[in-house]
């Protein structure tokens, strides 16, 4: 099955460990699904990652670790496509 997670549901794995939105992220981790994302995501995943709001609650190196996952392990599509 492919996937794609929310870029909220990203910054939320970060923010709050052990929470819904970390089991998803620890559940593709684990293999049970296959991440989708795109250049698109990528780049508002380092935009928001760096805002100063969300500083406070985000280590530079935790956002690094999993934005290097998902360039490295999820597949990556030209274009997201809306249905």
């Amino acid at each position: 099955m492919r996937v794609v997670l929310d870029t909220n549901v990203l910054i939320s794995t970060l923010i709050s460990p052990g929470g819904t939105s970390d089991r998803l992220y620890q559940a593709w981790r684990g293999g049970r699904f296959h991440l989708v994302t795109s250049e698109e995501q990528v780049e508002e995943f380092r935009r928001v990652t760096r805002s100063p709001r969300l500083r406070p609650y985000l280590t530079p190196a935790a956002a690094g670790t999993m934005l290097n996952e998902i360039k490295s392990l999820a597949e990556t599509v030209k274009r997201a496509r809306l249905s």
